[in-house]
């Protein structure tokens, strides 16, 4: 059986239409800030990471995916007494405003 290689990830990004969920993971080669110009329409080929693995799946696996992530994340807290915080900053790179962060954390 072969190895399954382990990869580093710093940085990922999502691609969705009906038929397929498709979610590259890499490492950055530039400041996150600059990688939120792919939202306005940057080519790929100008991408400020690069990519280690590519993971292709059903829109319904993604969802059932981010689901059992979301749940695994907040056993983990309540198990730990740990609350896993993102800086501000971050979320308004990924131009998440702060009530979605909110909601989503509970």
């Amino acid at each position: 059986m072969a190895e399954v290689p382990e990869v580093y990830s710093d940085v990922f990004w999502v691609t969705l239409n009906p038929y397929t969920a498709l979610l590259d993971f890499g490492t950055r080669l530039a400041p996150l800030r600059e990688h939120a110009q792919h939202e306005e329409g940057q080519e790929a080929e100008n991408r400020t990471f690069r990519v280690a693995a590519r993971i292709r799946m059903s829109p319904e696996h993604a969802k059932v995916l981010a689901f059992i992530l979301r749940r695994h994340v907040q056993d983990y807290e309540r198990q730990t007494g740990i609350t896993i915080d993102v800086p501000v900053q971050i979320l308004n790179d990924l131009r998440i405003p702060p009530e979605d962060w909110r909601q989503f954390g509970q």
